[in-house]
């Protein structure tokens, strides 16, 4: 844990905000079939995305807690005069009703960062309204974390979010387009003023709930969702191992320590984000002080990327048969399910291959549900069970 801290005064922090200029002439339907729905929503979403960075981030800070700027006004009467040009353009266009119509149900940008055509296309009659666009998809986090601190700012989350910002928008990157900002800071707070025991206990409890919540939406309709919560919570968690060391290389124990911890609580959908987190560092030795060889062997051993993680996935299954509870890291073992399944799916009922693939994929389920180890979380995981063992018969 780390004691020391520098503070940004929110004054200071607006009179370093200074004005900008946006691209009033600039025509983002230039070029655009205006017949076809989808590439007018794009066409509009990529603009306004483009000048979010116009803004700097201490901008939208302030925005967030109740501080207007003029930077942040110039931002938001430039998202009114596109709308002003893009619903007149769009009023021009050929067969408006039916353009109209495939707005209001075109659902083009998976991201909530569509500041005018979500706006366009919910309007019934094209025309411009005076309240303020869409923004909250970066204030409301922002004022979330922020709001307590009416009058200071801890400078090192403040910096790390700014980082984070300019990766999320950046045009210049090869970056996801529906990547949303992410302000939670609950990784980093946790390794900064917390022992890493606690802290991975904390860390375990969420990963349940997140298993959980997973496996609920695995019954339900939502077409792949369950896996892409799951992705989710360990790509950020990964993420935010790199930042943390990025950061400062003072955390690098800490967070050796914490996959530690996880490892022995049997969380290796924490342990191996982390652990993964840590190879990228390990690979710049001399940016990040790291080496591979810092890394506990048990952590080095649960990543390596051999035959789709066999030995983390031979680990897990040695605890699963131990009584051992676990969480797991869930993409090799769904990958080896699936496998397995298609591999029943080949041979004949009465063949010995097909008893030998029933037995893998029956084991892989198995895998698959160590969650339900933990006392207390075995029914929505049973029934999840079933689904799993149905989809091995049919």
């Amino acid at each position: 844990m780390h004691d020391s801290a520098r503070w940004l005064s929110l004054d200071e922090l607006e009179q370093s905000v200074s004005k900008t200029d946006f691209p009033y002439e600039a025509n983002p339907l230039t070029g655009v079939n205006t017949t076809d729905a989808h590439a007018v929503a794009r066409a509009i979403d990529t603009e306004t995305r483009s000048v979010i960075l116009h803004v700097p981030f201490a901008g939208w800070l302030l925005k967030a807690v109740g501080r207007d700027t003029d930077v942040m006004d110039g931002h938001l009467v430039y998202l009114r005069v596109l709308r002003i040009r893009l619903s007149s353009l769009l009023r021009r266009c050929p067969e408006p009703p039916r353009v109209k119509n495939e707005l209001q149900t075109t659902d083009c940008s998976r991201s909530k960062p569509s500041c005018t055509s979500s706006d366009i296309r919910l309007h019934p009659e094209w025309e411009c309204v005076t309240h303020d666009l869409n923004i909250g998809f970066i204030t409301d986090p922002l004022a979330d974390v922020f709001c307590h601190q009416p009058g200071y700012l801890n400078a090192d989350e403040f910096y790390l979010l700014n980082d984070r910002f300019q990766r999320t928008y950046d045009a210049g990157q090869d970056i996801d387009p529906a990547a949303t900002f992410r302000a939670d800071l609950t990784f980093f707070r946790g390794i900064r003023d917390m022992p890493p025991a606690s802290l991975a206990s904390s860390i375990t409890n969420k990963d349940l709930r997140c298993f959980q919540v997973s496996y609920a939406l695995m019954l339900s309709e939502a077409d792949g969702e369950w896996g892409r919560l799951l992705g989710r919570s360990w790509s950020h968690r990964y993420k935010d191992t790199i930042e943390c060391l990025r950061k400062d290389l003072r955390y690098r124990d800490l967070l050796v320590q914490l996959a530690m911890c996880l490892y022995k609580q049997g969380n290796f959908h924490g342990a191996t984000a982390i652990a993964e987190g840590l190879r990228p560092a390990a690979c710049a030795p001399d940016t990040f002080q790291v080496e591979w060889t810092m890394i506990p062997s048990e952590l080095r051993r649960i990543v390596e990327y051999e035959c789709n993680f066999r030995a983390c996935r031979d680990h897990l299954r040695d605890m699963r048969k131990r009584g051992k509870p676990a969480l797991p890291f869930i993409f090799p073992i769904f990958r080896e399910y699936q496998l397995s399944v298609e591999s029943l799916r080949r041979h004949e009922p009465s063949s010995p291959q097909y008893e030998a693939c029933l037995r893998r994929a029956t084991s892989n389920t198995d895998d698959l549900l160590l969650s339900r180890s933990y006392p207390g979380k075995t029914e929505v995981v049973e029934r999840i069970g079933s689904v799993f063992q149905f989809c091995i018969w049919f």
